[in-house]
């Protein structure tokens, strides 16, 4: 390593020390801290790994220091990009509920620059500011699902109580309601929420990294996030499906046309619908691995068998289902998926790069459609079962080992068109 990365590291470490050390220096520290991140841009990098780190292993010792750490996070829309990501990504632990007297008041401080970077014209600080929607939006589900000591103390001595006839809760007031999100912190977990929906309408960088951060906290929490999950990605996914006449007829069941744009010889991937439909998938394992056990057939338990078409989270379960099993179904052939013998994929011109990055999200999708077909998701997603049986597991066909042979094909077809393309050609996967 260079001798100056030795002496940035040095000097952190330095600066650990003397901040675990008396009380009147930790104040200079920050000041120095302050001063740092808005300094030099090849130095700055050195002082936002000093504040992960004193984040980190001493937030005991940041309570009593709101205040220049309120100033910190304030100017993140005003330092150098880099520099921003690294010392908002850096106080993120102090976010944490569980920091105490270290992040008290820092959460609205939070919210507002991560609300102000959203807008910022840097991809670099707006995919910063996802990064810190997701964590503050994750540490609050768990908070919410979280009681305190005293309360769990007094659900425990009231569970040795004898309950009274008429005892119950609605679903809105239960542990995994609406009011989860809300309380405590009911402001900023509406700020959140909106956040997470404007980013799904910057570029395709920045929902690429949405979708699978999203479905990654999903998966992790559960509960009152998957819900969100699913109210947000519904309506995007509706967008990229096509008409269920065409699907009917052995079209696509993605508008493959609607993923790339095309103005002349400029032409670019606008939606990453492989990714969606890959976090969709996390989403709906999230949902059913929440259900309480005994209540579905364990062959049908990993899909969410039984969806719910009156809730953004069932709908979501119908039309994925129907996508997967579209696309295992042997009317839908390579053809028409888009990709007839004579397709035109010469990177030369701008109809065969497009074409190209059609082919991109077609091969995505097959293998995701493959995923859920293995774990069941698709076939539970799409049968509804009959009345009378609630817990019947979906039928054999085509959920099985069939559409999953269906889907290799085609994949193997489409890949073996992409090796066999004309020289110059070349597909770049996400």
């Amino acid at each position: 390593p260079p001798p100056a990365l030795w002496c940035g590291l040095l000097g952190g470490r330095l600066l650990v020390s003397l901040f675990a050390g008396p009380r009147s220096a930790r104040a200079h520290v920050l000041r120095l801290c302050q001063q740092g991140a808005a300094g030099a841009p090849d130095r700055a990098p050195y002082w936002a790994h000093l504040l992960g780190r004193l984040a980190r292993e001493q937030p005991h010792r940041l309570a009593g220091h709101a205040p220049p750490l309120r100033e910190l996070v304030e100017a993140f829309a005003a330092l150098p990009g880099p520099v921003a990501s690294g010392a908002l990504l850096a106080l993120l632990p102090l976010a944490d509920p569980r920091a105490g007297a270290a992040g008290e008041g820092l959460e609205d401080s939070f919210v507002l620059a991560l609300r102000k970077a959203t807008f910022s014209r840097e991809e670099g600080r707006r995919l910063a500011a996802l990064k810190g929607v997701l964590h503050l939006l994750l540490e609050r589900t768990r908070a919410s699902a979280r009681p305190p000591p005293r309360a769990a103390a007094a659900a425990a001595a009231a569970r040795a109580l004898p309950a009274p006839a008429f005892a119950g809760t609605s679903c809105s007031q239960g542990p995994g309601g609406s009011q989860a999100l809300r309380a405590p912190g009911a402001g900023a977990a509406v700020d959140l929420t909106g956040s997470l929906r404007r980013f799904l309408g910057h570029q395709p960088a920045v929902r690429r990294a949405l979708y699978g951060g999203l479905g990654a906290a999903a998966a992790a929490v559960g509960g009152d996030l998957v819900r969100l999950s699913g109210e947000l990605l519904l309506p995007h996914l509706a967008r990229l499906c096509a008409p269920a006449a065409d699907v009917a007829a052995g079209g696509c069941p993605l508008l493959l046309d609607a993923c790339v744009s095309r103005e002349g010889r400029q032409v670019r991937l606008v939606e990453p619908a492989a990714c969606l439909l890959a976090c969709v998938l996390r989403v709906l394992r999230a949902a059913a691995a929440a259900e309480p056990e005994g209540e579905v057939a364990a062959a049908t338990a990993a899909a969410g068998a039984h969806p719910d078409r009156r809730t953004p989270l069932g709908a979501l379960r119908e039309l994925f289902g129907r996508v997967c099993c579209a696309l295992a179904s042997p009317r839908c052939s390579l053809a028409g998926l888009g990709f007839p013998a004579a397709c035109n994929l010469d990177a030369g011109c701008a109809e065969g790069r497009a074409n190209l990055l059609r082919a991109e999200v077609a091969l995505g999708a097959l293998e995701v459609a493959v995923e859920a077909h293995l774990c069941g998701a698709a076939a539970a997603a799409a049968a509804a079962p009959p009345p009378g049986r609630a817990g019947a597991p979906p039928p054999a066909s085509p959920a099985g080992e069939e559409a999953v042979r269906e889907l290799l094909a085609k994949h193997a077809g489409l890949e073996e068109m992409l090796a066999n393309r004309p020289k110059g050609a070349a597909l770049g996967r996400s």
